[in-house]
């Protein structure tokens, strides 16, 4: 058994003194959460940690290169599940993750099965679609609701998790979007994760959040709010120049919002996106194309 040390609010300073006081090995939290640990070690760093798990969210794949070169003697890894399957579906970690730092890892063996489906038929490798998910583990219904349970539910066992998948050659899964909170441009699908990515590259941010700007010309466009490391200036025009330099052109955010605080959250700790984008939305933008 493992020894677990448990703290009353999320504070990454306090998470590190206990690490250390109480030298843990394994960390598990929301993406955030093991980010910020990285500012919080300080010089001491965390040097009895071998392993930083996530789940709740995708971690950005620039996040993973980073915290190996932080912490060069714990290894991250992160999982993939919803509530519906008790955390069951995928896994990821040592040096598959850092070959494959945008992957959610593979089917968690033996008795997790996973594919992905469009139109009600299994897509090929490479191609996009819905993620089902069927285990032992999964859920039976939704309490008193019928209707909801029917849509999530297949009669024969299959979840449909809402969330946009590929699948490669080699069995591993790399999450798109939510279904939800894909952005639709003028006919272009635009995954917010993969915005997401590119953003989190850029050494002054801290966290991001990418949504769906209401047009009328276009549908909807891209926005983007970002909160600098340290609370520092950022630049909403040169960063989204640096933002175009690696990806198409429209994908990159039109409409983009510097932060002077660290962005909302729920009580997972996971990024309250509809609450930033309503506060984003409720004032102009400090770069709009």
């Amino acid at each position: 058994g493992r020894r677990v040390a448990m703290i009353y609010r999320w504070d990454a300073k306090d998470a590190a003194k206990i690490i250390n006081e109480e030298r843990l090995t394994n960390f598990v939290g929301v993406p955030s959460q093991s980010f910020e640990l990285m500012e919080a070690a300080g010089a001491e760093g965390l040097p009895s940690l071998i392993d930083i798990g996530a789940g709740g969210a995708k971690r950005p794949a620039e996040h993973v290169k980073k915290l190996a070169k932080t912490f060069k003697q714990a290894k991250p890894s992160s999982g993939y599940g919803l509530s519906e399957t008790n955390a069951l579906g995928c896994v990821i970690s040592l040096d598959d993750y850092q070959k494959r730092p945008d992957s959610t890892g593979r089917t968690v063996p033996p008795v997790t099965d996973i594919k992905i489906v469009k139109d009600g038929e299994e897509v090929a490798r490479g191609e996009v679609g819905e993620i089902w998910i069927r285990s032992p583990a999964n859920f039976r219904c939704y309490l008193n609701l019928p209707e909801d349970t029917e849509k999530a539910l297949t009669p024969d066992g299959w979840f449909r998790t809402g969330d946009l998948a590929r699948m490669d050659e080699e069995d591993f899964i790399y999450i798109v979007d939510r279904m939800k909170e894909l952005i639709i441009r003028g006919g272009e699908n635009i995954s917010s994760l993969e915005v997401e990515n590119r953003v989190y590259q850029h050494p002054g941010v801290a966290e991001a959040a990418v949504f769906s700007v209401p047009d009328e010309v276009l549908g909807e466009r891209v926005g983007l709010v970002v909160y600098p490391m340290g609370g520092a200036a950022l630049d909403a025009a040169e960063m989204r120049d640096f933002i175009a330099e690696g990806m198409a052109a429209y994908k990159t955010p039109e409409r983009i919002w510097i932060s002077p605080s660290p962005l909302p959250r729920l009580g997972t700790a996971k990024f309250d996106k509809l609450t930033v984008k309503k506060i984003a939305l409720s004032q102009p933008p400090a770069f709009s194309v």
